[in-house]
Order: structure tokens, then C-alpha cells, then sequence
């Protein structure tokens, strides 16, 4: 088994860091970083979005039908006239 200078891998610079643990020294709580939501907001948020989503969906899917109705029809009228000569 090989022996390893764990030194090699140490931090070069032993000084510890101050640690900080006051963040508030005026003792005043932080403001918050943004709006909190509860539950029913998100569950509100959640559904509209995913109203948004199936209507998009649905329209993309009326859309590619339509395009695939009308070349089956085309292909169906080229085919009648084929059999009708």
C-alpha cells in the first residue's frame, strides 16, 4: 500500500475563518426575500397552468387533425380517380 502526504491536499491557508454566527446584529429579523404562498395559492397557480398547457395541446392537436383530414381526403380523391379511368 502506497502512503499518501495528506498534507499535499490540505488547505493552504490554516487560518480559520471567523464564523459569523449573529447575521443580524441590529437583532432585527430579515425581510423576506418574496411573496410566501400558501397552498391554495400554488394549487391555484398549478391548475391555471395546466388549463394553459391542455388548451395549447389541444389546439396543436385539432390542428394536426385537420392537416391529416384533408391529405387523407386528398389521397382518397387521387385513389378514386385512379379506379375511375
Amino acid at each position: 500500500m502506497m502512503k499518501t502526504n495528506l498534507q499535499f491536499f490540505a488547505d493552504p491557508n490554516p487560518e480559520p475563518k471567523p464564523n459569523d454566527s449573529n447575521p443580524n446584529p441590529d437583532g432585527k429579523n430579515p425581510k423576506p426575500a418574496g411573496k410566501t404562498y400558501t397552498q391554495d395559492d400554488i394549487g391555484k397557480m398549478m391548475a391555471s397552468k395546466a388549463k394553459e398547457v391542455e388548451s395549447n395541446l389541444r389546439d396543436d392537436f385539432e390542428k394536426e387533425l385537420k392537416q391529416k383530414e384533408q391529405e387523407w381526403l386528398e389521397k382518397g380523391e387521387k385513389r378514386a380517380s385512379m379506379n375511375a379511368s
